[in-house]
């Protein structure tokens, strides 16, 4: 009976895990979309989201700290709850950037972007997208080899933000590449996140600590 009621609260905190993971992309996707169309109304509802995810976060510490004080966790599945906690706090990292994105979408002007610059955000976007989607997908399945094929996707990001900064900062205009270049970072930031996801597969699974970006 302990061991079921164990292996219950382990699938609870798997399933708030993969909750989380969709709440944060719904987050990042229409936090773009608030400034891919100046959208206020949605740049507000993304707001409005934050709350979810900070629960969730707390009922996976709640959960942890009953699983570990109380049940005396065999190590994988000791594993199985550090990870928990660590990416639910990655997740409610990437939420947070995405309400930090919806702000910036109330007031930057998306039609003074110029369109190279605009292809670049929209590159890193949906990469940023796919790694979230991927990370999430490794960890659902438990999935080693996708986690570091996910991971490997982030040197796209690097690149194309650096020269993104680079050209910035080689006599574009100073006002609004500078707004573009702050919202480049969130994204960066939110690949940064999913690559941690992917690092936590696999110590999850081969019980290896390692660095992916």
């Amino acid at each position: 009976m302990l061991r079921r009621n164990y292996d219950d609260n382990l699938n609870r905190m798997k399933k708030i895990i993969l909750q989380m993971g969709n709440i944060a992309l719904d987050m990042f996707e229409k936090s773009m979309d608030s400034f891919w169309n100046q959208d206020s109304e949605l740049a507000n509802q993304v707001a409005e989201m934050d709350n979810t995810p900070d629960q969730l976060e707390k009922s996976i510490e709640i959960l942890a700290v009953h699983l570990i004080s109380l049940q005396q966790p065999l190590a994988r599945d000791t594993r199985e709850v550090v990870c928990a906690i660590r990416i639910a706090t990655d997740l409610e990292r990437v939420s947070d950037h995405a309400v930090d994105i919806s702000e910036y979408a109330l007031y930057a002007h998306r039609n003074k972007v110029s369109g190279e610059l605009m292809e670049s955000l929209t590159r890193i976007r949906k990469t940023a997208n796919d790694m979230l989607l991927g990370a999430m997908k490794a960890y659902e399945t438990r999935n080693v080899e996708l986690a570091y094929k996910i991971a490997e996707m982030d040197d796209e990001i690097d690149v194309v933000f650096w020269n993104m900064r680079t050209s910035i900062m080689n006599g574009n205009p100073y006002d609004i590449p500078l707004q573009v270049l702050i919202l480049a970072e969130h994204i960066e930031r939110i690949a940064d996140y999913a690559t941690n996801i992917c690092e936590e597969v696999v110590y999850l699974v081969k019980y290896e600590h390692v660095k992916l970006n």
